[in-house]
């Protein structure tokens, strides 16, 4: 199950879980979603850890948005590697992510 967190980007404090997905495809658009719907006009992702696990952070490059979302249970990795917390991805997170796979 994935589940996607609102979360402040400052501190990355939980605020409310947004939904539930099967899929991580699936839960990733609704982050997307959400985010893009209270005004982010640009959103990346990058893995983060989140209760000591490595999670998928998508959030507002421009620091904007005060906000930000974890889908818990999905990570970004890159050739068969999960990608380190601070490399990010140079895709805008507005449709599912190319050139790398999220599980």
């Amino acid at each position: 199950m994935y589940h996607v967190w609102i979360v402040t980007s400052r501190d990355l404090e939980p605020i409310q879980l947004s939904a539930s997905f099967t899929d991580e495809q699936e839960a990733l658009g609704s982050a997307s979603d959400a985010l893009t719907a209270m005004g982010a006009a640009v959103l990346a992702a990058r893995n983060a850890y989140r209760n000591g696990s490595l999670t998928l952070l998508v959030y507002d490059p421009t620091g904007l948005l005060p906000l930000s979302a974890f889908v818990e249970g999905a990570v970004l990795s890159e050739n068969g590697r999960s990608l380190p917390p601070d490399e990010t991805t140079e895709t805008i997170v507005t449709r599912p992510l190319e050139g790398a796979v999220v599980h």
